[in-house]
């Protein structure tokens, strides 16, 4: 079942209501009027994607933003991928690399590029996921694997990297798409090999707008969402998809990739950038409540002036996350959490002790009308501690 994978990755209701549905049905990039009252992720109290702990950086002063429709000619997401030649000479050589279009493929596009020995091309699958029995330490361990097993790629000869955390099971937990592809990329570059290897990434973690350009970001070259596929032909079979006319599968995914890259040209345009080519490891992102630790480590360079989770941290949350789908005691048949995604609401408020926090509490609202229509200095003062509990909870001031 769909279900199961999509717990342990973090998917909410609203995930799948509110942006993947609307992506399909509407093929472009869904938006919000009221923007984001929840809190960030450091100060949130459940655990949060790695993807929410980086903001988009934009430009300010000296480059000026483009328009990535109007302007498009000049905009491209075609990407080369593979071993790159010596700059300093020109030989056919150097033109032998992998073209793509654009850079989400389809499970049938990944599953090629896993098997392919055309003109003899070979590509190496690591697995991303750790034991569970491992504990917290599992993590750091599954790190250091993955960087051994991107230099005996390099060192036998393969032209392309496969991250794939296809492996999730009860005894086995993901690392983050986005730490690992952080982690592989630095030591790469650090160790001066990364032109010599093609960077892909097959997760089931990513499927909004931010996840795909937070991989391109730090040296992903093509990023397959399997898991977010499989919801998309979940929600189709199900007629949960608010569209008139009749898509087969393929039309339905291309509309979703036609979204994502849109939404992916319209980030790249708030820096001035107009290519994928130009956007790919340029780690155009802050992070706000990573440890320093983490961020030498897997996003080298990067702009931190927040410290926070550390490895342990980011371990903990993601057992909590696999927990979510491979409880220890068994649910209950016919739950309410056993049957469905849970809905923390965050975007919308939801009631409940293990809800989202947002500052547009509907508590406060109620202590603010209240105040306002009875002149009641009373109501007001309780509302003013509601905001200030609130914003302590929501904002860093």
């Amino acid at each position: 079942r769909v279900l199961t994978p999509l717990r342990a990755f973090g998917y909410t209701v609203e995930s799948v209501e509110l942006l993947l549905g609307p992506m399909v049905a509407q093929a472009s990039d869904p938006l919000g009027s009221m923007g984001n009252d929840a809190p960030l992720a450091f100060l949130s109290q459940r655990p949060k994607l790695l993807y929410e702990y980086f903001k988009q950086l934009f430009a300010q002063v000296t480059n000026p933003p483009i328009d990535p429709i109007r302007e498009s000619v000049v905009t491209s997401l075609e990407c080369m991928v593979g071993p790159e030649g010596d700059l300093t000479t020109s030989t056919a050589g150097q033109a032998h690399r992998l073209r793509l279009r654009q850079p989400l493929l389809d499970v049938h596009e990944m599953e090629a590029i896993k098997t392919t020995s055309h003109r003899g091309w070979r590509a190496l699958t690591v697995d991303i996921t750790f034991p569970r029995a491992d504990g917290i330490a599992g993590l750091e361990r599954g790190l250091a694997h993955i960087a051994q097993e991107a230099d005996r790629a390099v060192r036998e000869g393969y032209q392309l990297l496969v991250l794939s955390d296809r492996n999730l099971s009860p005894h086995r937990v993901s690392i983050s798409a986005l730490l690992a592809t952080g982690a592989t990329h630095a030591h790469l570059v650090s160790t001066a090999q990364r032109t010599r290897l093609g960077l892909l990434v097959d997760t089931g973690e990513a499927r909004e707008v931010h996840h795909f350009c937070s991989l391109f970001g730090f040296g992903a070259d093509a990023v397959c969402p399997y898991l977010a596929i499989e919801a998309i032909d979940a929600l189709n079979a199900e007629g949960r998809i608010s569209i008139k006319e009749t898509f087969t599968r393929e039309q339905l995914v291309a509309r979703y990739f036609k979204a994502s890259s849109d939404g992916m040209l319209k980030v790249m345009a708030k820096m001035g950038i107009s290519t994928l080519a130009s956007y790919k490891g340029a780690q155009i992102f802050e992070a706000l409540g990573l440890n320093q630790e983490v961020v030498d480590k897997c996003f080298p360079g990067t702009a931190s002036r927040i410290s926070g989770l550390t490895f342990q941290n980011l371990a903990e949350d993601a057992f909590i996350m696999h927990s979510y789908a491979f409880p220890e005691s068994k649910l209950a048949e016919g739950l309410a959490e056993e049957v469905s995604l849970s809905n923390p609401g965050d975007y919308h408020y939801r009631s409940g002790p293990d809800k989202e926090v947002h500052m547009n509490d509907p508590r406060a609202i109620t202590k603010l009308q209240e105040a306002t229509r009875n002149n009641d200095q009373a109501a007001y003062d309780e509302y003013s501690r509601l905001m200030k509990d609130l914003t302590e909870k929501c904002a860093l001031r």
